[in-house]
């Protein structure tokens, strides 16, 4: 969070203090996300709806070592 304070200083802004935005990123994600923690928790969504394009073979690759 000190790399984002100096990047918002570097570019004219007023940044605020590094422990700041360590206390609002969790906040502001779970903000974001709280949707789909929602529609997973109820059963509306299943666990692919949240998964990443390309995960399979990822994970596939990396088990099997190449």
């Amino acid at each position: 969070m000190m790399r984002l304070a100096e990047e918002v200083r570097q570019r004219g802004g007023r940044a605020a203090e590094p422990l700041e935005y360590k206390r609002l990123y969790p906040e502001r994600l779970m903000e974001r996300i709280e949707g789909r923690r929602d529609r997973l928790r109820s059963g509306r969504w299943g666990p692919s709806r949240c998964w990443c394009p390309g995960r399979w073979r990822c994970c596939r690759d990396w088990l099997i070592g190449v």
